[in-house]
């Protein structure tokens, strides 16, 4: 019995032995250098990642995507976190951890793509300030301890001018997108549409967008600081009506501008025949106009009337065009899911292409001194001093590391800037410079280049699904949805259909009710308090008359019974 309690206590001893010759590798400072370079890596294959698939999120609606682009985001932050605070409080020296904390900056803000996860984030914008603050302390404690005596001290200081940059947009984005953001940024917008409809002169003709002044672009760089008090129209004892005021000079474009413009790429008879590159430009106008709506701002009775004379004589005057319609829907909604969730509302606005132009030149300067700089450091004679891990044929693995990462980050942003360049807000860009430049209208080549960046079909704006999910089909432990339908023609002739037969007066669903005469049995279910109650009702009706319903043919989905055609009302 002895022998045994022996033999256990002599494993048990053997084993801390063991645990404390491990511990005591891990803490040396090679293994916190292999842990640095590590986490290095991983926080670059995340952001990596994120920059990557991004802007995959609008088109896919996989539930499964997003959780991996989320945890990629928040995972990312606390992992540069964590390997700043190790590189704080390193015990030994190493001139590449300035490099490496700049970069890891660097990233901390390098996803255009991917500002926010959610709406809410939007609101809590201040977290995102918080964090790049904290983080900064420990880039400027590094950089206090390794500047003075760093031979990198040039590419380091390259390095350094990008990262205002990168976070500074990083930063704008969810701030633009919060509730208070937007009050501001769209305040002279909706100041401007007040007024809008006593700038039209003559008859509205809204094909040819005679008489829609609405701002395409222009008005960021023409906000009068000056506020109207009216005082005409202001009682003594009644507070004035201060409204910024919005002058449309050569500056702004509007809409009348885009389709009056005589360039030979925008006319009918000329590079814009199916009129799809001035489409990009109204709903952009749209777009502008939908925002108002996220800011409590309201459009006044006249301007609705007059909005609406536009979709229903201009943007659906043909029977047969209902996927203009469609188009231009998709492409202003795709709009505002960029404002919330990208930074390319940041990036492009005014001047600030340029500012994307000179980060991209700094960081592949910056790049190429610091790989050639730092292959030429672990060539000389370092200080002896100095932890570096290397192969057993003395090849540096720090060098090889940095030079990866650079190289791989560098080609991943040279991608991210293609796209970008050719996204639906810098064909906005490019189409509102040529209607204000007259020096372009007429060369040749740069409409041909205008026109073949626009004309370029990018990947479908949205997923073009309608996900379902049926309470009835659901148990207690089974609760998913059904397969997404494709959302094929037929529906959106259907939905186009209906909107034209109700003359785009709007009930709530009593329109179908009246067509298939039964208004006076289920007009009560139109009237219940809320929205979400009327939707739940009906959901419910139709999915027990599915059910019910014994479907004996094929045409059954082509030929819809009554039910099925209340959703179009």
């Amino acid at each position: 019995m002895r022998d045994l309690q022996r033999s256990q206590m002599g494993e048990r001893n053997k084993t801390l032995s063991e645990a404390t010759a491990v511990m005591k590798i891990l803490s040396t400072p090679k293994a916190s250098l292999a842990k640095i370079e590590l986490l290095m890596c991983l926080t670059a294959f995340l952001l990596i990642l994120l920059n990557i698939f991004g802007s995959w999120r609008r088109r896919h609606n996989n539930p499964k995507f997003r959780i991996l682009l989320w945890a990629a985001c928040n995972l990312s932050s606390y992992l540069i976190a964590c390997t700043l605070s190790l590189m704080t409080k390193a015990s030994f020296q190493n001139q590449l951890l300035p490099v490496w904390a700049i970069f890891l900056m660097i990233f901390f803000g390098s996803s255009d793509s991917y500002s926010t996860h959610s709406l809410e984030d939007c609101e809590q914008w201040m977290n995102y300030f918080w964090q790049y603050m904290i983080k900064v302390c420990g880039l400027s404690f590094l950089w206090s301890t390794y500047a003075n005596k760093s031979p990198m001290i040039l590419a380091l200081f390259v390095l350094l001018l990008i990262v205002p940059l990168k976070n500074g947009q990083r930063a704008s984005s969810p701030l633009t997108a919060s509730r208070h953001g937007q009050q501001v940024t769209t305040k002279l917008i909706a100041d401007y549409m007040i007024s809008e409809h006593r700038l039209s002169e003559g008859v509205l003709d809204p094909i040819q967008m005679r008489g829609y002044n609405y701002v395409v672009r222009g008005e960021e760089t023409n906000i009068s600081l000056k506020k109207l008090k009216r005082k005409e129209t202001a009682a003594p004892w009644e507070a004035p009506d201060y409204r910024m005021l919005l002058e449309i000079t050569d500056r702004v474009v509007t809409i009348e501008k885009v389709w009056n413009c005589e360039g030979w790429l925008l006319r009918l008879d000329g590079g814009d025949e199916d009129s799809k590159l001035k489409d990009i430009c109204l709903s952009f106008s749209l777009y502008k106009l939908l925002r108002l709506r996220f800011s409590g701002y309201s459009l006044p009775k006249e301007a609705r009337k007059k909005l609406r004379k536009l979709i229903r004589n201009g943007l659906l005057a043909e029977i047969n065009d209902y996927e203009r319609a469609f188009r231009v829907i998709e492409l202003e909604l795709s709009f505002l899911f960029d404002l919330f969730y990208t930074n390319k509302p940041i990036i492009f606005l005014p001047s600030r292409w340029l500012v994307k132009v000179i980060e991209l030149l700094l960081l592949v300067i910056g790049s190429l001194l610091t790989i050639g700089l730092c292959f030429w450091l672990y060539n000389s004679n370092r200080p002896r001093d100095e932890v570096q891990l290397a192969t057993t044929g003395g090849l540096s693995i720090d060098a090889l590391v940095t030079a990866l990462i650079l190289i791989v980050f560098t080609c991943v942003d040279l991608v991210q800037f293609f796209f970008m360049a050719i996204s639906d807000w810098a064909k906005v860009s490019l189409l509102c410079n040529y209607v204000q430049t007259n020096s372009w209208q007429g060369n040749k080549r740069i409409e041909k280049l205008i026109g073949l960046i626009c004309r370029k079909e990018s990947q479908k704006p949205w997923d073009r699904k309608l996900r379902q999910y049926s309470l009835l089909d659901q148990t207690r432990y089974c609760k998913k949805q059904s397969a997404p339908a494709e959302l094929s023609p037929k529906v959106k002739k259907a939905v186009f259909r209906s909107l034209m037969s109700n003359r785009w007066i709007l009930e709530n669903g009593k329109a179908s009710l009246r067509l298939n005469e039964v208004q006076g049995e289920l007009s009560w279910a139109c009237g219940l308090k809320t929205q979400t109650q009327v939707i739940i009702v009906w959901h419910i009706a139709t999915s027990i008359c599915e059910h019910e319903t014994r479907i004996s043919n094929s045409n059954f989905y082509a030929t819809p019974p009554a039910y099925s055609n209340i959703s179009l009302a």
